[in-house]
């Protein structure tokens, strides 16, 4: 018999003390992650964000996380699907009984964005959610990082990570004279770049004036939350052995949130969150005057340029149109799809008008 058992925010820092917790060798959420939804100013208490499938012997046969938000349109209380994991031996029959749970749990009102191929089946067969069009994105590569890429993709690649590594030095070699170049190019946009630790009062006015066709408006509440409190976690010690029993992105090398606002003459004509994910770049919001579209382009090319960014990723529709047309500096690109899907409860909230931030749901987190 599978019991299905449901942690709420408010459980969050008894569950993550419990024996259980810390004897179990498959963890169904990282110590970090667990304090910062404890902290999400969105969540309530009594909102359900972790759903465990357990056999009689309370071994853990699958989860599915859950991150409380509100739908900005009318304040509507919803659940983003955050990650579903079945155990690969013990598991194989929980995997919808568990979503399905979710949806019961959070009364059908359900969105899902950032999915594999394979869960957009399962969703679609549950005939239960509205999709909205593919979005496409894109993703520029500036440098190698086959060590990094491959080994990802395919496990066995993982033997010959010496070989990778040497294969990226060698192309990176030739490949940097053609980035030297292209650093004196983009770092000519003229405007000022101020990096911040956090959403001040003018910058966060700045991102409200152009939140209006937006539909979760994160502001500076949300924002300084998701800075100060990440789900993945840089050089960290307790981090780094919880991630050998945690399935999903908990611990890496470097993890940064590089907050910029560009100025010009002082008054701000753009922000733009990056995150850093070793050498890998995205950016989950994204704030601009239509008429600084190109200068501010050039200044995140600089920007990428600076830290030696590998890739680049943006799913921002005005921006990756200008990428495609106009001069850049990836060797490399291709388009890359996003999918965001609700559930049919929430399916009369969807407008073609209104728009997702990338950032938008945990994509910002990992």
């Amino acid at each position: 018999m599978i019991d299905f058992r449901e942690i709420r925010i408010a459980d969050l820092g008894e569950f993550i003390a419990s024996d259980w917790f810390n004897a179990s060798t498959d963890l169904p959420i990282t110590t970090h992650r667990a304090r910062s939804q404890m902290l999400n100013p969105r969540a309530k208490p009594d909102d359900v964000c972790l759903i465990l499938a357990l056999n009689e012997e309370e071994e853990l046969l699958g989860y599915i996380g859950i991150l409380p938000d509100n739908f900005a349109t009318n304040e509507k209380h919803v659940g983003w699907l955050s990650c579903w994991w079945v155990h690969p031996g013990k598991g194989k029959k929980v995997g919808l009984s568990l979503f399905l749970q979710a949806l019961i749990t959070w009364d059908y009102k359900f969105v899902i964005t950032d999915f594999t191929p394979q869960i957009k089946e399962i969703i679609e067969k549950t005939r239960m959610f509205k999709f909205t069009p593919t979005k496409y994105g894109v993703r520029g590569f500036l440098g190698f990082n086959l060590s990094e890429i491959l080994p990802r993709k395919r496990k066995g690649l993982r033997k010959i990570k010496g070989i990778l590594k040497l294969a990226d030095f060698c192309m990176n070699q030739i490949n940097s004279l053609r980035l030297s170049i292209l650093k004196k190019k983009f770092s000519s946009h003229g405007l000022e770049i101020d990096e911040v630790q956090e959403i001040n009062d003018e910058i966060a006015g700045y991102i409200k004036r152009h939140q209006s066709t937006e539909y979760y408006k994160r502001a500076a509440t949300e924002l300084n939350w998701i800075i100060q409190n990440p789900w993945v976690l840089e050089n960290n010690e307790k981090a780094r052995s919880e991630a050998e029993k945690y399935y999903f992105s908990s611990s890496e090398s470097i993890f940064k949130y590089h907050n910029l606002c560009l100025r010009d003459g002082g008054k701000i004509v753009a922000f733009v969150m990056l995150r850093q994910r070793n050498k890998s770049f995205t950016i989950p919001y994204l704030y601009v005057e239509f008429e600084y579209q190109i200068e501010v382009l050039w200044s995140i090319y600089d920007f990428l340029l600076q830290k030696k960014a590998t890739d680049f990723t943006i799913f921002n529709q005005e921006f990756t149109d200008i990428i495609k047309l106009t001069h850049n500096p990836f060797f490399f690109f291709r388009e890359i799809p996003k999918d965001f899907a609700v559930s049919i409860e929430l399916g009369q909230l969807l407008d073609k008008n209104m728009i997702l931030q990338d950032g938008d749901g945990d994509y910002v987190f990992t």
